[in-house]
């Protein structure tokens, strides 16, 4: 159990520093419409970061976790593609859909974000796949909160009293970068033995091959990026930012729930490719058990905490923020079903063919993105909320019934129950 004693103290540290990073931006923001003209943009960034991302973290995580050797041009040329295409589907956004944000401040800031997250996510995903998994999480979910705050209490000790949207992202950007040095830190020092010499047939060694086998990946990842963005993005087309900023609020708060299975999640990655490999069903069931298990022990209480405590939890952002708590029980409620469907993301990226989950992401995100068109402009933030919970609920159902078909296993909170699923000899 010290594995996910580890992760748990790691993710909570981690959920702790990020929570409050947010809560400094939004204490220091000028208004509530700079936090949310920042939110608006950290989203845009989360939904074209996947881009930049390439599906990279899961193909190399994937490759190095089976014993296959990278090629360090290979993988900075694929990186230098993804992200290039990524800051230009960022300029062609703002210029339809936020033509104040075409600047080139707005531009830099979030290219600076999509780069930094592109490259930390991949950096992170070879440690994880020698096994290194608590130690790049530590660098990249602790590190990069902490040295947003250490900025912000610099610029505090220097006088600063108060930011706009841009200079948050800026700022937001600068750490994510900063992060993704101290990964390749790690690289350097801990995986330099799974780095090639001279090209082969590997396919970490060529930049094409890479990203050939990295686009299904692309694909099937869509899906969280956007079940977690596209919400926003949405209320930001419809409500002033002063909503937006509401709304992000409720997301940063009901994100603790999550805390468990997000925790426990990280030491699968490097483990279920090996064990569906070798058609060990049991010992893939055994484990998602365990997970699940150490999952509803810190999340459930999580949960009723925030059933309980939420609305203060939002007045940490500003007593504004209150008004935001009806929206955020039902992010809440859809947070509660996203924990107890368990890990099915990753053990469906990880096993299953990609057009599975493609399809489950598409149905998922179109039944967001129409209820959310729908009921946000009579319900307010709290119909985005709702698309929000249809989309990600339906992605859960989608992908535990694929799982269940193809591996004959189930991550769920069922699985607990006496009888249910067996190890298979």
């Amino acid at each position: 159990m010290g594995r996910y004693a580890a992760a748990v103290v790691t993710k909570g540290v981690s959920a702790a520093a990020l929570f409050g990073s947010h809560v400094a931006l939004s204490r220091l923001a000028g208004s509530v419409d700079h936090y949310g003209t920042f939110s608006y943009a950290l989203s845009l960034a989360g939904v074209l970061g996947l881009v930049g991302v390439w599906g990279l973290d899961r193909s190399l995580v994937r490759l190095v976790s089976l014993g296959h050797q990278l090629r360090p041009a290979a993988v900075a040329t694929a990186l230098a593609f993804a992200s290039i295409v990524a800051v230009f589907g960022v300029t062609a956004f703002v210029a339809i859909a936020r033509v104040d944000m075409l600047t080139p401040a707005w531009i830099g800031a979030i290219a600076m974000i999509v780069v930094g997250t592109a490259a930390s996510r991949s950096f992170a995903a070879v440690l994880r796949g020698i096994d290194r998994t608590v130690t790049s999480e530590a660098i990249l979910q602790v590190g990069r909160p902490a040295l947003l705050l250490l900025g912000l209490g610099g610029g505090v000790a220097l006088g600063l009293r108060s930011l706009d949207g841009l200079s948050m992202a800026m700022l937001f950007g600068a750490s994510h970068l900063l992060t993704a040095l101290l990964l390749l830190a790690g690289l350097v020092v801990w995986a330099s033995g799974i780095f090639a010499g001279p090209p082969d047939a590997e396919p970490g060694h060529r930049p094409a091959a890479l990203l050939r086998l990295s686009t299904p990946f692309l694909l099937s990842g869509m899906a969280l990026p956007l079940l977690a963005n596209v919400d926003i993005l949405i209320i930001g087309q419809f409500l002033p930012d002063a909503d937006v900023a509401l709304y992000a609020a409720g997301v940063r708060v009901v994100s603790v729930a999550a805390m468990g299975l997000l925790a426990v999640g990280i030491l699968l990655s490097a483990r279920i490719a090996p064990l569906v490999r070798e058609r060990n069903r049991g010992e893939l069931q055994r484990l998602l058990r365990e997970n699940m298990g150490v999952t509803l022990a810190v999340s459930a209480p999580l949960v009723g905490a925030l059933l309980v405590f939420g609305e203060h939890a939002l007045a940490l952002f500003g007593e504004e923020y209150r008004a935001g708590f009806p929206a955020m029980l039902v992010l809440l409620i859809a947070q509660l079903v996203n924990v107890l469907s368990g890990p099915v993301h990753l053990v469906a990226t990880l096993s299953l063919p990609q057009r599975s989950i493609v399809l489950s992401a598409v149905v998922a995100v179109l039944l967001l993105a129409v209820v959310s068109v729908i009921a946000v402009p009579t319900l307010g933030i709290a119909g985005g909320a709702l698309g929000h919970a249809v989309g990600l609920t339906t992605f859960n159902l989608l992908l535990l019934r694929s799982i269940r078909g193809a591996l004959v296993v189930d991550p769920s909170a069922l699985a607990l129950l006496p009888g249910r699923h067996r190890p298979a000899p």
